[in-house]
């Protein structure tokens, strides 16, 4: 997605908005969209992937099952995500000046197209550059789950088990109350951000 994010704005830069648009009925621009977009959609569902091997890591680290915080805290950095990213798509309009409902200055044409691609590759490749910091590899992932099978089947007592399953539960409970505020909060930004849309607007 960096690649073809970059070339695509690269390309709009080079030939103009008009060339671009013709582009875009299957032509080179249209293409290179089409990739983007299927790599940008890969790029996006790759953050699930790592999830259960976190929670499968921090059992075999600490011995405790938080599979429900785990969850709480992914859902949370996904609701913070879309708030930061909305908030931030307004402040790019901003700068370029956009207009609504008007003809586009050719600024604001190019602001609209770095918001739309540049920045985003710049956030994938912070993630690409953390990725490197991962340090969870196939192998070791393979050993953490054998261990934690050991592990399990050494408790001939049940009683980690069940405490964990408790300690699940709880953090399940938790995670949803978390979840839940974050929405509401994101909700409750983006309905101030249109009454502050509306009153600047009659102002």
């Amino acid at each position: 997605s960096i690649v073809f994010n970059t070339a695509f704005f690269l390309i709009c830069r080079a030939i103009g908005p008009a060339a671009a648009a013709k582009s875009m009925h299957f032509g080179v621009l249209f293409f290179i969209f089409i990739a983007s977009a299927v790599f940008q959609g890969a790029h996006y569902g790759f953050a699930n992937l790592l999830v259960p091997n976190v929670i499968e890591y921090g059992f075999w680290l600490t011995g405790k099952l938080q599979t429900g915080l785990i969850y709480g805290i992914y859902a949370l950095d996904i609701s913070l995500g879309a708030a930061i990213g909305g908030k931030l798509t307004t402040v790019v309009l901003d700068i370029v000046n956009y207009i609504p409902n008007v003809a586009q200055t050719f600024a604001a044409k190019n602001g609209i197209l770095f918001g739309t691609f540049i920045i985003p590759t710049i956030m994938a490749a912070c993630q690409l550059i953390l990725q490197f910091f991962f340090g969870l590899s196939d192998k070791k992932y393979q050993k953490c789950v054998e261990e934690n099978e050991a592990r399990a089947l050494a408790d001939q007592a049940g009683r980690l088990r069940n405490n964990f399953r408790l300690e699940s539960i709880m953090k399940k409970a938790i995670s949803l109350i978390v979840v839940l505020l974050s929405s509401f909060t994101v909700y409750i930004y983006s309905f101030t951000t249109i009454v502050l849309s509306l009153y600047t607007s009659d102002a």
